[in-house]
C-alpha cells in the first residue's frame, strides 16, 4: 500500500454468475442455537449436483465459489411464528473448504462431508447480502488466517508463530496491540470491530520480524482510513474504512 504503483497481490477471474431464485435445500445438520431455532445448514451436494457446477469447475479449475444470499432464522426481528416455518431457517459457514489433500481447513466446524470432494482444492464463501460489502473481505481474512494457521501448526506442531509472533498474542494468549492484527482487530487496539480507535501505537508491518525487532511506525486510525484504492462507483460508503 505504500506504492501506489505496485501490482495487485491477488487476481481473480470471474467464471460465471449464477442466479438462482429457489429456496437453498436443506442438509441434515443444524447449527447448535436454540434461540435461532437452530437452522439448517445448506446441503451443498444437492447445490452443486442442481446447478451442473463440478464440470465446470474441473474443467476451469476453480477455486472459489462465492455463495451471496441471505439466511433467516428466529433470532431476526421480523421473524413471526405465525408466518414462518422453521423448516425455512437457514445458517452457512462464512468459509468452507473441500480439498482432497488436507480436508476442511476452513472457519467452519471442518466437516470433511458437507462439499463435493474433487481433483483439487476450493473455498465456498458465505457472503451476507443483508449485511454491507465489507463482509465479503472480511469473510476473506478468517479463511486467510485459517489457513495461515494451520500451514504453521503444520511445520511447527503449534501455531505460535502465526497467532502470536505475526498477529499478536501474549504468553497468556491474550491479544497486544502494535503487531500485525487480525480480521477482527486493528493493531492499535483489542477490542474487536474496533477499526475507528484512534489510538497511536508503534507498529512494524513494513519492516517485520518474528522477533518484533523490525523498524516501527506510528499507526491509528488514520493509516488505513486514509488509503486511496480504486474503489468502484462512489468513493464514500458506509464501512469503507472496515473493508
Amino acid at each position: 500500500y505504500a506504492n501506489q504503483a505496485a501490482l495487485p497481490s491477488l487476481g481473480f477471474r470471474v467464471v460465471d454468475y449464477i442466479v438462482v431464485y429457489d429456496h437453498i435445500p436443506p442438509s441434515t445438520k443444524r447449527a447448535n442455537a436454540p434461540a435461532q431455532g437452530n437452522p439448517r445448514y445448506p446441503d451443498y451436494h444437492r447445490v452443486f449436483d442442481d446447478l451442473q457446477l463440478l464440470p465446470k469447475m474441473r474443467s476451469e479449475r476453480i477455486k472459489e465459489v462465492w455463495v451471496a444470499g441471505s439466511g433467516f432464522d428466529a433470532a431476526f426481528p421480523s421473524h413471526d411464528p405465525k408466518l414462518h416455518d422453521p423448516a425455512d431457517f437457514r445458517v452457512d459457514w462464512e468459509s468452507n473448504m473441500s480439498s482432497p489433500v488436507t480436508g476442511d481447513v476452513s472457519n467452519s466446524d471442518r466437516d470433511n462431508t458437507d462439499l463435493p470432494i474433487i481433483e483439487h482444492t476450493y473455498t465456498v464463501y458465505g457472503i451476507p447480502t443483508r449485511r454491507t460489502q465489507a463482509q465479503a473481505p472480511h469473510v476473506v481474512g478468517h479463511q486467510m488466517e485459517a489457513i495461515m494457521g494451520y500451514a504453521t501448526h503444520g511445520q511447527d506442531g503449534n501455531d505460535r508463530f502465526f497467532w502470536r509472533d505475526f498477529v499478536g498474542l501474549s504468553p497468556s494468549g491474550a491479544f497486544i496491540t502494535g503487531r500485525t492484527c487480525w480480521t477482527h482487530m486493528p493493531p492499535n487496539t483489542t477490542d474487536h470491530y474496533d477499526y475507528h480507535n484512534a489510538t497511536v501505537v508503534q507498529f512494524d508491518i513494513e519492516d517485520w520480524t518474528p522477533n518484533n525487532s523490525g523498524q516501527k511506525k506510528p499507526t491509528s486510525r488514520t493509516t488505513w482510513c486514509s488509503l486511496n484504492y480504486p474503489w468502484p462507483g462512489d468513493q464514500a460508503f458506509f464501512q469503507k474504512e472496515e473493508a
